[in-house]
């Protein structure tokens, strides 16, 4: 029962990332903030209440990637956002993929101990968020806000590189 709260804000977060490009235009910006909000009280609430899950440690970073590329979609779509600037402030998001997966791919699947997430990662995570919301009210991104995301998000791909090459090389000892 513990586990209910955080995994439906989870749920609803994933729900909502598949509909989000069929949302109508006035529902999309109070989306954002609620599917961003989400994501920050259903770790939380986890752990405050001891409920973390193999369920939410699985479909929560799920969640949040479809909820962001619902999000991301509908921007480009509407002509919002470039996809170069998405590619810029994705930075961290490639880095987990192409080195993560090199290394799956490289030495397989448990060659890599269990990514818990970093201090630039959840920076990068709450300033892409705010980035997508200010673009969605604005209509366009704010120079400074956008920059400053990209910053962190290549902060944060070097440092998830360096922790999944870590984490490989002790995985082979």
């Amino acid at each position: 029962m513990r586990f209910l709260i955080a995994n439906s804000l989870t749920i609803g977060r994933l729900i909502l990332g598949l509909l989000f490009p069929l949302l109508p235009s006035a529902w999309k910006l109070p989306s954002m903030v609620v599917g961003a909000l989400s994501d920050l009280f259903d770790g939380a609430l986890s752990r405050h209440f001891h409920a973390t899950s193999e369920f939410g440690k699985v479909f929560d970073p799920i969640a949040d990637k479809i909820f962001v590329l619902g999000v991301v979609a509908s921007l480009v779509w509407d002509g919002q956002i470039a996809l170069w600037q998405i590619v810029s402030i994705a930075l961290r998001d490639i880095a987990v993929v192409v080195v993560g997966g090199t290394v799956i791919l490289l030495r397989g699947r448990k060659s890599l101990a269990t990514m818990s997430p970093t201090i630039t990662g959840k920076v990068t995570t709450a300033l892409q968020f705010i980035l997508l919301i200010q673009v969605a009210y604005a209509g366009s991104p704010n120079l400074w806000l956008f920059t400053a995301t990209v910053i962190v998000s290549g902060i944060a791909a070097i440092d998830y590189t360096r922790v999944l090459l870590a984490n490989s090389r002790k995985s082979i000892e």
